[in-house]
């Protein structure tokens, strides 16, 4: 793939002020609904789970699901604060995301301050990447939600499965975009959040846990700089465990708007990540 660094060219930057005026949806088809689910065990990956040992309700109507064989393709985007993340930690991060990459992913990395572009990307050579952290000036302002619709905007509709991890203390202070707009768009996207967030900081109270609880992702505290590569590298790699279920709603209205989805693992001692719901048609 041909790799290049550019500027938010997607009819984002500079023109997000004429899109604040409209509700921005990344909506799939619900004629078939796809999850992407984390199985796990005493905080380990699940691994060797079939379709029967699923069970999915959609607004409390169980489904009939099948098993996608894993999806090892990954667009990920890294998207970095400059105004709360130690320049160490950047290029920790960088190197992280270098040190994952298959043949076939896509990755990203974008930084953000009171605006947002695209420093590298989109490209598969990990040995193009750390390269990057020397462009990286401190700047103060938080435009979080212009840069994560930004971010979603470049993973959706890839091939394979798509991950936005944030290196943030989750505030926002500078964007076009408020939080219910970007929270609408998540509902209508197939991106998954993580939130990488610096030690000290209550992600409970911050608006990068909810986007992250929203896509069926979490928020972590960022370990020490020694350890944030192995961090970095396991969210990826434990996203690569996961499981893509899809199913025909059945049962079920397809044009009445919000569906409440809920995912178990039956008959084992297991835990489910998942987004919370879809959208249909009509929503």
């Amino acid at each position: 793939m041909k790799t290049s660094v550019i500027l938010l060219a997607l009819g984002l930057g500079t023109s997000l002020a004429g899109q604040a005026q409209e509700k921005p949806v990344f909506r799939a088809s619900t004629d078939i609904v796809r999850l992407d689910v984390l199985a796990t065990s005493h905080g380990r990956p699940v691994a060797g789970l079939t379709a029967d040992d699923f069970e999915v309700k959609d607004k409390g109507v169980r489904q009939h699901v099948e098993l996608s064989t894993t999806v090892d393709r990954v667009s990920v985007v890294m998207l970095l604060s400059l105004s709360s993340v130690a320049q160490r930690d950047l290029a920790a991060a960088c190197r992280a995301l270098a040190g994952v990459l298959r043949p076939d992913d896509t990755a990203w990395v974008v930084a953000y301050g009171l605006q947002f572009s695209v420093i590298a990307g989109p490209t598969n050579d990990g040995s193009l990447i750390p390269c990057v952290t020397t462009q990286f000036p401190r700047q103060n302002g938080a435009s979080l939600w212009d840069a994560l619709f930004g971010s979603v905007s470049l993973v959706t509709g890839m091939n394979g499965r798509s991950l936005v991890v944030a290196f943030t203390s989750g505030g926002d202070g500078s964007s076009w975009l408020d939080e219910d707009r970007i929270m609408e768009t998540l509902k209508r996207s197939e991106v998954v959040v993580e939130g990488v967030i610096p030690r000290g900081v209550i992600p409970d109270i911050y608006p990068i846990e909810r986007a992250a609880r929203l896509t069926g992702g979490t928020v972590l505290t960022a370990d020490p700089t020694a350890k944030l590569t192995d961090q970095f590298a396991r969210v990826v790699n434990e996203f690569r465990l996961g499981y893509v279920l899809t199913y025909k709603p059945t049962g079920v209205r397809t044009d009445d708007g919000w569906h409440n989805v809920s995912v178990r693992v039956v008959g084992r001692d297991a835990n489910t990540r998942v987004r919370p719901g879809y959208f249909a048609k009509g929503g």
